[in-house]
């Protein structure tokens, strides 16, 4: 509900308030989104499960959203994952464990507790089909000769294991760190 987006944003101001980010050092690594009040997040099947929010259609249903960066490389992957929605799971054997990431590759470049962000490319990379892996293929990439900018975040708290952030257009977002051995790969 509104009411309780809005008490969730009241804590992450309370908690940067407390123990603000110093810069927005330490971003690498692999990372869950747990919460946001992002409108294309809230509002979708993503959302109704998790109480985060989601992005669904009639033929895949988001079950995990989060970001792989790349500190060396300045980099990072916003990662959606998806899986059949239950009525065609139930529908073709097989199918259930299914899973498929779209990404948005990015640039980034720091500044404080600002981070800039530039979009390079998309790419698709299934990760199961009728219960197969397919985790040792590469993901199907799409790059063009031109970037574009991607809007910012600012690092409202990071401990290394929990981020909180804030978009240029004002919503919040919660990450966690997956852990050890844990990627999106």
């Amino acid at each position: 509900t509104s009411a309780d987006r809005e008490r969730v944003a009241g804590l992450i101001r309370v908690l940067a308030a407390e123990a603000p980010a110093a810069s927005a050092a330490n971003l690498g690594g692999e990372w869950e989104l747990v919460w946001s009040d992002a409108p294309d997040i809230v509002g979708s099947s993503f959302g109704t499960s998790t109480g985060v929010g989601g992005l669904s259609g009639p033929l895949a249903a988001a079950v995990r959203i989060g970001q792989s960066i790349d500190a060396d490389a300045l980099s990072i992957a916003n990662i959606i994952e998806y899986e059949p929605p239950a009525w065609l799971a139930s529908a073709v054997p097989g199918l259930a464990s299914d899973r498929l990431q779209q990404r948005v590759l990015l640039s980034y470049a720091t500044s404080g507790t600002r981070c800039s962000l530039t979009v390079r490319g998309a790419a698709f990379a299934p990760r199961t089909a009728l219960g197969i892996s397919l985790r040792a293929l590469p993901p199907l990439e799409l790059r063009g000769p031109l970037s574009l900018p991607f809007g910012s975040f600012e690092v409202l708290y990071n401990d290394g294991q929990l981020r909180a952030v804030r978009t240029q257009q004002g919503y919040f977002g919660v990450n966690r760190r997956l852990p050890d051995g844990a990627s999106w790969d």
